[in-house]
């Protein structure tokens, strides 16, 4: 069986409710800020993911932009564009698809 994708795996997480928005300021309030909790297969403690001035960060071990924050990229899809600057993921065709629906 083929490794998943992280793309696949942040539909998964979304699909199977491992995301829990734990706070979110609209940008009406000022800065748009969030922090969302992206639980892993295991049950272990989540992943703490941010988005502040711009940015996208997860604490998970990944350097890359990962299966978390592409989750939360999901329940946010306007602040995409402002976390990818370009292109800094593969399957970016893959993962527009997961956001059209």
């Amino acid at each position: 069986m083929p490794k998943e994708t992280k793309e696949e795996k942040a539909a998964r997480y979304l699909v199977e409710g491992h995301v829990d928005v734990q706070f979110h300021s609209p940008a009406s309030t000022g800065p748009f800020k969030t922090k969302v909790h992206v639980y892993s297969d295991s049950g272990s403690d989540p992943y703490v993911v941010t988005f502040d001035h711009g940015e996208w960060h997860c604490d998970c071990p990944a350097q890359i932009v990962c299966a978390h924050i592409l989750a939360c990229m999901v329940i946010f899809p306007n602040k995409v564009k402002d976390a990818t600057r370009g292109v800094l993921f593969e399957g970016e065709d893959e993962f527009a698809a997961l956001l059209d629906g």
